[in-house]
């Protein structure tokens, strides 16, 4: 599947996607929270949770395209040509 940077854009500044984004950077802080109270048995988990969710929040067009052609390829370009 061919994603457009427009398209990608479109997608991240719809209003579905975020307010899903604020859902996901408000369970981040509160993972953040809950290890600072020392509330879980396994922090390892729950820190890459939290991890999963930092690189979801910071996704860039680049990053996904790079993501994908090296699912396709077997291996990550050495560089990506930006669009901008």
């Amino acid at each position: 599947m061919i994603i457009t940077k427009d398209e990608f854009l479109e997608w991240k500044d719809s209003d579905v996607t975020v307010e899903f984004f604020n859902l996901c950077l408000k369970k981040r802080e509160e993972f953040k929270e809950n290890l600072i109270s020392d509330l879980y048995e396994n922090e390892e988990f729950v820190k890459g949770k939290a991890a999963v969710l930092r690189e979801l929040l910071d996704m860039k067009y680049e990053d996904m395209m790079e993501e994908l052609y090296e699912q396709r390829v077997g291996y990550s370009p050495e560089r990506l040509e930006s669009t901008d």
